[in-house]
């Protein structure tokens, strides 16, 4: 069974249907329709953002073949979609996803799927950066060699989020950012890969335009193949994008005559 199937299926068996993958424009353009959010008893929750759309997760999959890493870290566990989807790609690794949201539901939700699915790990309660080398010591086996970052979704967050897992994380850590184009946080992707010698990838063909970071010299040549094809020169995407804003000015005219 694939991850996404797993995935799918062992929140449908708590009760919460996974609303994920949708195109936009066939949602109204409401822009973040292809995230995942869940419907519990006739009510949507996790609308105003969503976790990793359905797209991202089967780009996960295939990301967690060449890559093996033992300890994982998910900051922003929220309902957990990520945090399981972690544990499922990377099947022999113990897994901990931290949130520091009061409430514990979404906590108890990841942890009840851990249990039921027999994966390593769980959710707990915490704060980023601050209580990062506590959750990661009580909670693994030795230092973080894959982390997740999805909290809060500014430049000054992922900056202060990184800083505080690469101080415990192994050299060969593989970092990724959700959310780094759709929130407008290049910069401080940049700054990271700047400032901290890392390779780095931009993955503009992903739903949310995520990042990764890496040592090049741990990973294996496969690995930056398959990132680079996510990703595009910066040129090209600017120039692209300018060509499809033009081509969507056009069409907006024809429809316009039609009104």
């Amino acid at each position: 069974m694939t991850i996404v199937q797993s995935l799918f299926y062992a929140y449908l068996d708590e009760g919460l249907l996974p609303l994920t993958g949708y195109n936009p424009y066939h949602m109204h353009d409401y822009p973040h329709a292809a995230f995942t959010a869940f419907m519990v008893d006739d009510e949507v929750h996790g609308m105003d953002r969503g976790g990793l759309a359905l797209q991202e997760i089967m780009f996960f999959e295939n990301f967690a073949s060449f890559i093996k890493p033992s300890n994982c870290l998910v900051i922003g566990n929220s309902l957990g979609w990520s945090t399981v989807a972690t544990a499922l790609a990377f099947g022999d690794a113990k897994v901990v996803g931290v949130d520091n949201n009061p409430n514990r539901n979404g906590l108890d939700l990841t942890n009840r799927i851990f249990e039921k699915l027999k994966l390593k790990g769980g959710a707990v309660f915490g704060e980023s950066p601050n209580d990062l080398e506590r959750v990661c010591s009580e909670n693994l086996d030795g230092p973080v060699d894959f982390v997740l970052i999805d909290a809060i979704h500014n430049n000054t967050a992922i900056v202060s989020d990184f800083n505080g897992v690469n101080a415990i994380a192994a050299p060969e850590c593989v970092y990724l950012f959700h959310d780094v184009i759709n929130y407008k946080m290049i910069e401080g992707f940049k700054s990271i890969i700047r400032d901290s010698g890392l390779d780095g990838r931009l993955l503009t063909k992903t739903t949310s335009g995520m990042g990764v970071a890496y040592s090049k010299s741990v990973v294996s040549q496969e690995f930056v193949d398959y990132v680079t094809m996510f990703s595009d020169d910066p040129e090209i995407f600017k120039n692209y994008r300018y060509m499809i804003g033009q081509v969507a000015d056009e069409m907006n005219g024809l429809y316009d005559e039609f009104q």
